[in-house]
């Protein structure tokens, strides 16, 4: 009787094994299933915890009374930064212009709470920061230091170099890179490759406002037209949104424009070589020509081949998307026209960052209110250099906690990948704290979808900024209200284990070859017990 049992179920085991040999290969379509979605691919991944590579409440940068906001920071190249913010620690409601280096251990190298950069009559605001490739920086800001003619209000654009000692280089409280009538705002710079920068601002001297944008050298000469060389002066209104360097010694800029309609606002863009003459379009090259009055929030990158990437936030739907385009060295469009739709999802998204990939491609961040409404969470999307997306076709989730997250910069890893520091309201709404992501080029995120923390000390932490630390890490810095009577003061911390962890495979599922094959190894071992059996059953009859 047991004999017999055991040839039934010996029997039954290898007509199941029989039965999954045959429905597998339809199930699976015969085919490997890679899991991409940050939702998936993350949630059994083991991590490290986080090291940090200053004190663990961060550096202080500046605790002056009086506020100290509006920050920038780039790296130092030799893993440190340098950190330049606009500062009322006068009193007297005007604010100047400081800066601070630190070092790799979060070290402040020069003066306690900063080196002057300019203190000239009343205020200068907005400052920004590039690398000169000798060790020091170069800084562009607004200026109000020319007294108002009548009724007129007077801002200008002035620049700074300091070495890498804290020596200033150029004229006390800044070279004058544009002091035309009206106002001259927001600039933007980026490096010329000769120690020198390029400049770029919304100009009012017209009464509309324009782009205009000036070279100055390592030695801090103005090398083209006095005040400027305008960009675009077309009518209606032009708005700076940022710039990149086009590798040879030129830069090109992206603005909103509405010289078509009052209420309408596209995309446009210009390169401009080394010598100041436009390379494309004359006036700029429209980008996006949707007849709506949302676009706006546009941020570029490069192509890697004199050409650029560039994103934006835009209507053309009910709800707000963002979109992308890619332009070459020679101002061809090179993707769908007016761009292509950068998320799988339609819902509300706003915030977009963008950064290069190395291979010709970008990866571009959001804030995105897909899971709940009036929500944001954080999400990303690589785009390859023909347009098309290379991770989850409804998007990768950087960051997935209640209340909002909302990503301030991207920069690159240098393999791949990217790096992003975000805000985020988790604990408290509106009650900001600074997290951290990295996302590796296949997808995976270096953290669980709650992110890495960098700051949660109490009150609000906000404007953060990040740059690379050379070594896989980075270092933050951001404005903070923890002191109370304080206004705002200026803090850092580096995390210096993004490179900790070597990136991860690509989560897949298992393939359907290795699942083949372990059933039909089974299928076989079944088979020959069966075949055993039944000899030995044969040999015992006779």
């Amino acid at each position: 009787m047991r004999n017999n049992k055991n040839k039934r179920f010996s029997n039954n085991l290898f007509k199941l094994f029989l039965i999954l040999l045959i429905v597998l290969p339809i199930l699976f379509n015969v085919k490997t299933y890679y899991v991409t979605d940050s939702l998936i691919s993350q949630s059994n991944m083991p991590r490290s915890s986080q090291e940090y590579g200053f004190n663990v409440s961060s550096s202080e940068i500046c605790i002056l009374s009086g506020n100290q906001a509006q920050l920038k920071i780039t790296s130092d190249s030799q893993g440190g930064a340098f950190i330049v913010w606009e500062d009322e620690r006068t009193g007297s409601g005007e604010e100047d212009i400081y800066i601070q280096k630190l070092n790799g251990s979060g070290s402040v190298q020069w003066a306690v709470n900063g080196l002057p950069i300019c203190t000239a009559n009343s205020w200068q605001k907005k400052p920004q920061i590039i690398s000169d490739n000798a060790g020091g920086v170069i800084m562009v800001w607004e200026d109000n230091r020319i007294p108002a003619i009548g009724f007129n209000s007077q801002t200008d654009i002035y620049a700074q170099r300091i070495n890498s000692t804290g020596h200033i280089q150029w004229e006390e409280n800044g070279t004058a890179i544009c002091t035309a009538d009206n106002f001259q705002q927001n600039p933007l710079l980026v490096s010329d490759e000769m120690g020198g920068a390029i400049i770029a601002w919304n100009d009012y001297r017209t009464g509309e406002y324009d782009i205009y944008i000036q070279r100055i050298n390592s030695a801090g000469d103005i090398q083209w037209l006095i005040n400027g060389t305008a960009i675009s002066s077309y009518s209606g209104y032009q708005n700076i949104e940022d710039i990149i360097s086009d590798g040879t010694g030129g830069a090109i800029i992206v603005w909103t424009d509405s010289r078509d309609s009052s209420i309408e606002r596209d995309i446009y863009t210009q390169r401009i070589n080394s010598t100041g003459s436009v390379q494309w379009t004359v006036n700029g090259k429209k980008l996006s020509d949707t007849k709506i009055p949302q676009n706006h929030d546009a941020r570029i990158c490069s192509d890697g081949m004199g050409g650029a990437i560039i994103t934006w936030m835009d209507r053309r739907l009910i709800t707000t998307n963002i979109y992308s385009q890619r332009i070459n060295s020679t101002g061809n469009i090179l993707w769908t026209a007016n761009g292509i739709s950068v998320s799988g999802i339609n819902s509300n998204q706003i915030n977009p960052r963008i950064c290069s990939d190395g291979l010709g491609g970008a990866i571009i961040t959001w804030s995105d209110t897909r899971n709940e409404a009036n929500q944001y969470d954080l999400y990303a999307q690589r785009i390859d250099s023909m347009g098309n997306k290379q991770w989850d076709i409804y998007d990768n989730a950087l960051c997935l906690e209640e209340n909002n997250q909302i990503g301030t910069q991207i920069i690159s890893d240098g393999l791949g990948g990217a790096m992003i520091v975000l805000t985020d309201d988790r604990e408290v709404l509106d009650d900001h704290d600074i997290y951290a992501q990295r996302i590796y080029s296949n997808g995976s995120i270096q953290s669980t979808l709650k992110g890495i923390p960098v700051c949660k000390a109490g009150s609000i932490q906000w404007g953060s900024q990040l740059c690379s630390d050379g070594a896989e890490g980075a270092i933050f810095a951001w404005a903070d209200l923890r002191n109370i009577g304080n206004n705002n003061d200026i803090y850092a911390q580096r995390l210096v284990n993004f490179n900790l962890l070597p990136p991860p495979p690509p989560p897949t599922a298992i393939p359907f070859g290795n699942v083949y094959l372990i059933f039909m190894i089974l299928g076989i071992i079944s088979l020959v017990i069966f075949t055993n059996r039944k000899l030995m059953n044969s040999k015992n009859i006779i």
